[in-house]
């Protein structure tokens, strides 16, 4: 069997300066119109969000390994080494997948913005830096006992979590905590939640309902904003803050009774138009990815928000 056109360029990749040799070979082809004509309809229920995509190809394998050294993601296009990375800017595989499964899980979770609290736990470095994560990790564990006992003793039914880290340039951490209640997330004072962290400066604050929670931390944890110095605007770098994760680093946890996005397929026009009919899209996409001008994927995506 002779082999395709992205094995080409892969085979010839050992020759090749760097990546974006190769990238040059790939194109991303933005259409206003999908492509795809088939029936088949890939379904991510997230209880709050709806995301619905159609492949141009069955998409069986998400990464195919071209050679020793390279691999390439059928479903972007991207040909990536397979070497170890030295931190997660340089792995966009990965930390996509990671940032999609965290922004599912807080979407499948955070359906009533009221019954949410929003907290920012930072460490004092007047004591030193706090580089170790699994001291941070410890730290949280022993806050989270506190907490539950202050619940307890204040007729507060126990909330799950969503426990994120980000971490700064300096090379300390902060925790982002999601509070999920029952019912109306309670006023708890900063001052009280100061008190149950202990180790440095605290904040805590209720969701907007305007407040797309999951979107907004996906880019805040990924995305460097600042303000230019000569318009006095703010701007924003994509992704330029993943350099500062390290590899092996577990950076989100949650409580174990989450709910997860769940999976589903159907295969007609009229069930997909029966699903989506009430909801609002809020986001489309059409692509076509080629690889030496040979097509090799199509995708068209789609995300809806869902009724309360």
């Amino acid at each position: 069997m002779g082999k395709s056109k992205a094995q080409e360029v892969a085979c010839s990749a050992p020759l090749l300066d760097n990546m974006n040799t190769i990238a040059e070979s790939i194109k991303i082809e933005r259409l206003k119109e999908n492509p795809i004509k088939n029936e088949i309809f890939y379904i991510k229920d997230c209880e709050s969000t709806l995301e619905i995509k159609q492949f141009g190809k069955k998409p069986e394998c998400r990464i195919l390994n071209l050679t020793k050294d390279y691999c390439i993601n059928i479903r972007t296009g991207e040909v990536k080494e397979k070497r170890k990375r030295e931190n997660r800017s340089q792995n966009y595989e990965s930390i996509r997948r990671t940032m999609n499964n965290l922004r599912d899980l807080i979407n499948c979770n955070v359906t009533d913005n009221n019954k949410c609290l929003w907290i920012t736990l930072t460490y004092d470095q007047d004591n030193g830096i706090v580089r170790d994560t699994k001291k941070v990790y410890k730290d949280h564990k022993n806050f989270w006992e506190r907490c539950c006992t202050y619940f307890k003793n204040h007729n507060i039914t126990i909330p799950k979590y969503i426990n994120v880290l980000e971490p700064q340039r300096s090379g300390a951490w902060h925790m982002h905590l999601i509070w999920i209640f029952d019912q109306i997330a309670p006023f708890i004072p900063n001052e009280e939640m100061a008190n149950l962290w202990g180790h440095g400066f605290t904040k805590t604050q209720k969701l907007n309902d305007s407040d797309n929670i999951a979107n907004y931390v996906c880019a805040y944890l990924c995305d460097y904003v600042y303000t230019d110095k000569n318009s006095n605007k703010k701007m924003i770098i994509k992704n330029a803050r993943l350099y500062l994760y390290p590899n092996g680093v577990r950076y989100y946890r949650h409580s174990r009774n989450l709910k997860t996005p769940v999976k589903t397929t159907i295969n007609s026009k009229k069930e997909y138009e029966d699903l989506t009919k009430d909801l609002l899209k809020t986001y489309e996409s059409n692509v076509n990815i080629y690889i030496l001008n040979e097509l090799v994927q199509s995708v068209h995506k789609e995300q809806f928000k869902k009724n309360k």
